[in-house]
C-alpha cells in the first residue's frame, strides 16, 4: 500500500508539474503574439476583413522592397533643411505633383498603394535619450476614412551614414552640403551607443487604409 500511495503522490506531483509548463506555454504565446499583432482598425464582414488582409501584405512587400532598395535608411537620413534637424516632412509622401517631387520610398508607396485607391501615412519612431520613443510624421498627417493596417520595419542607422538633404533639382536625397555623418552632424534622433558604429535604431511606421 506504501508504494501505492508513493506512486500516487509522485503522479499527482508530475501532473501538477506538466499542467503548470503548459500554463507557461499559453502565457508565453499569448504575449508573443499579442507583440506581433498587426494593428488593424475594426471591419463588419468577411470581404473587409480580406481586403484589409491584402493590403496589408502589399503593405509588407513595399517596405521589404523599399528596404532592398536602401530607400529606408534613406528616408531616415533625409534632414530637412530647416535647421533643427528633423527628418524631411514629405520624404514619402505620395499624392504631390510627380516622381521628380518625392524620394525613392514615396515612388515605391505611391506605385503600389495610390495607385490602388489606398493612402497611407508614414511616420519614423525613435527614441530619445531618456529611453522613451518620439515619433514624427514623414508624410502629410492624414485620418483613416476605412479600416487601415500598420506595418513596421526597424532600420540601424549607423555612425558613418552621411546625413542626407533632398535636392529638388534632382528628386532624391543626397548627401548634404558641407555636412558629414550621423556621428558629427545634430539630427533629430541622439546615438544610442557611443561604444560601437551603432548610432541608433528607429521604426518606419506606414499606417495605410
Amino acid at each position: 500500500m506504501g508504494e501505492l500511495t508513493m506512486g500516487s503522490a509522485d503522479d499527482r506531483g508530475q501532473a501538477y508539474t506538466i499542467e503548470g509548463v503548459i500554463g507557461a506555454i499559453v502565457i508565453a504565446s499569448a504575449l508573443v503574439l499579442g507583440l506581433q499583432a498587426v494593428d488593424i482598425a475594426p471591419w463588419t464582414n468577411d470581404s473587409t476583413d480580406r481586403e484589409t488582409e491584402a493590403l496589408r501584405v502589399q503593405a509588407q512587400d513595399v517596405l521589404a522592397a523599399a528596404e532592398d532598395r536602401d530607400a529606408l535608411r534613406t528616408a531616415a537620413t533625409c534632414i530637412a533643411g530647416d535647421g533643427d534637424g528633423t527628418p524631411h516632412p514629405a520624404v514619402a509622401a505620395g499624392d504631390v505633383g510627380s516622381d521628380n517631387d518625392r524620394a525613392l520610398l514615396g515612388i515605391l508607396l505611391n506605385r503600389t498603394l495610390d495607385a490602388n485607391d489606398n493612402r497611407y501615412t508614414v511616420y519614423i519612431d525613435f527614441p530619445e535619450a531618456n529611453g522613451t520613443i518620439n515619433t514624427t510624421p514623414i508624410t502629410p498627417e492624414r485620418t483613416a476614412t476605412r479600416p487601415s493596417v500598420t506595418v513596421t520595419r526597424q532600420i540601424p542607422l549607423f555612425d558613418s551614414d552621411p546625413v542626407l538633404a533632398f535636392d529638388e533639382d534632382a528628386g532624391e536625397c543626397v548627401p548634404a552640403e558641407d555636412s558629414g555623418s550621423l556621428a558629427n552632424e545634430s539630427v533629430y534622433v541622439a546615438n544610442q551607443d557611443d561604444t560601437s558604429d551603432l548610432y541608433a535604431v528607429v521604426r518606419i511606421r506606414v499606417v495605410a487604409w
